[in-house]
């Protein structure tokens, strides 16, 4: 079942899926790379594993420039926030949930990143969002024309890049 957001609809985000080609609950499968992708508008093309943690941690809340980082969180489950959780957090589920809470509760941070229900959704926000910040199963993001940076000067597919279930 696909999610609606609000920046389209349930026919525009079922076009995006025929488009791609993939089922909506589908995800990455074993050797398939997860991107990191960020808003058009956001002014870099590259991130370190480590700028990745920072941002995600709220350790860095702005890009270059100044710009606010909005991160939104992949479905509770999927391929791709277990490799978020793995290699960008460093958590688990239960762990990154009592992080977030903590920052909440000291102040770092007013709520806890959106969690989208799909690919699907990640997408919808992720285009319409200045700013914005997620994990995205590379064909996804390449098909639905997202902008997709590259970590530690490695683009997905690329020997050496690191992202992948």
């Amino acid at each position: 079942m696909l999610w609606p957001c609000r920046s389209r609809s349930p026919s525009s985000l079922a076009a995006l899926w025929a488009l791609v080609g993939v089922a909506s609950g589908a995800g990455p499968v074993a050797g398939q790379s997860i991107a990191v992708v960020a808003n058009s508008g956001v002014p870099v093309a590259e991130v370190t594993l480590g700028d990745l943690n920072n941002y995600f941690t709220f350790a860095r809340r702005s890009w270059p420039g100044g710009q606010r980082v909005t991160l939104f969180l992949p479905a509770v489950g999927s391929v791709t926030r277990s490799v978020l959780l793995k290699q960008v957090y460093h958590m688990d589920d239960p762990q990154l949930r009592r992080f977030l809470l903590e920052k909440i509760y000291q102040g770092d941070i007013d709520a806890q990143p959106r969690v989208a229900a799909s690919d699907a959704e990640l997408v919808g926000l992720l285009a319409s969002t200045p700013g914005g910040l997620t994990l995205l199963p590379v064909e996804i993001a390449a098909a639905a024309k997202l902008k997709i940076l590259k970590v530690n000067g490695k683009a997905p597919g690329e020997t050496g890049y690191m992202l992948k279930p």
